[in-house]
């Protein structure tokens, strides 16, 4: 996926998966869209988003 990072075991991209999000997706209703993702995978997606910002310098 050109170095893009992806859930483990698929070929979903994380920023897919966190662009549902704001689109108001429900964690639910992505699983839909995606019946192989656990709910856990949607978790991991949020928590590599936290550990971005995180590490993310504010000039």
């Amino acid at each position: 996926m050109t170095g893009k990072p992806c859930i483990k075991g698929t070929r979903i991209p994380v920023n897919l998966i966190l662009g549902y999000l704001p689109a108001g997706y429900t964690g639910d209703e992505i699983i839909v869209e995606f019946p192989d993702l656990k709910t856990k995978q949607i978790h991991a997606c949020l928590d590599y988003a936290r550990d971005l910002v995180e590490f993310e310098e504010v000039a």
